[in-house]
């Protein structure tokens, strides 16, 4: 799979498996123990790990300094794909841009799907309107839930909730409304998550956020954005962030 792949080269970690492996005394002996795995063209190393040899391991693969996303609001206004330029990535998300970009190749009409960018401005606004950076700050100042994964993703889920369940600006309601009645009535719009902490050349974040189909009986399309808004707050992503030193503050989701 491509994120698989992405991933591994990301992260310098081999992609590789060992056949019927639970067979192998050697390795059947380690199941539920840290192991230290060393893949070769045609062989393999594997025996158990200590903590420390694990911890020395991730430490070494972490950055050092704080990373902040490139966070461009300037751009204000929902646009079509058509009127995007690759270099508008830093207020759209490489996704969206990306996808703006394939539509001047010249390939044959419809191979690249008609569609509009949701700009970051909106998703801060929308964070901004609710206080959730208040609640972020409450969240991730708590000890406990950087010391236990199950409180993490507990609070994280709440704060999902919390997300998808908030009221828009009215402003941002209209102009989502302008951008959904642009579709022919009883059109199933995809809407694909678009961040400015993945598809970048250090960072993949393959696999992070979620996409979502909106369907004509779900109503507004207000629903589905704020899913997509919500899944920045997925376990996953907040962890991959955080391992990164990637400022959370200034991650947004388009």
């Amino acid at each position: 799979l491509s994120h698989v792949n992405l991933r591994a080269i990301q992260d310098n970690i081999p992609n590789a498996f060992i056949r019927n492996p639970l067979e192998i005394e050697e390795i059947s002996g380690l199941v539920g123990h840290y192991i230290y795995f060393k893949a070769g063209q045609s062989n393999y190393e594997i025996r158990e790990a200590t903590l420390d040899e694990v911890n020395a391991w991730y430490e070494s693969q972490r950055p050092i300094d704080e990373q902040h996303p490139t966070l461009d609001l300037s751009f204000r206004s929902i646009l079509p794909l058509d009127d995007i330029r690759f270099d508008m990535h830093t207020g759209f998300g490489a996704k969206t841009a990306n996808v703006a970009t394939m539509r001047t190749f010249g390939f044959m009409p419809g191979t690249i799907p008609d569609g509009f960018g949701i700009p970051f401005y909106y998703y801060q606004q929308f964070m901004e309107y609710n206080a959730f950076f208040d609640e972020i700050d409450e969240m991730i100042s708590d000890s406990l839930f950087h010391a236990d994964r199950n409180i993490r993703e507990y609070r994280l889920t709440q704060f999902r909730n919390q997300i998808e369940e908030a009221e828009m600006p009215q402003w941002m309601r209209d102009s989502l409304s302008d951008m959904q009645n642009s579709f022919s009535l009883g059109t199933s719009i995809r809407c694909r998550s678009s961040t400015n902490n993945e598809d970048l050349p250090e960072f993949s974040g393959a696999g992070l956020y979620d996409s979502k189909t909106h369907h004509p009986h779900e109503g507004h399309i207000s629903k589905t954005v704020k899913e997509i808004f919500a899944s920045l707050w997925n376990l996953r992503a907040f962890d991959e962030r955080e391992f990164n030193r990637i400022n959370h503050y200034e991650s947004s989701m388009g």
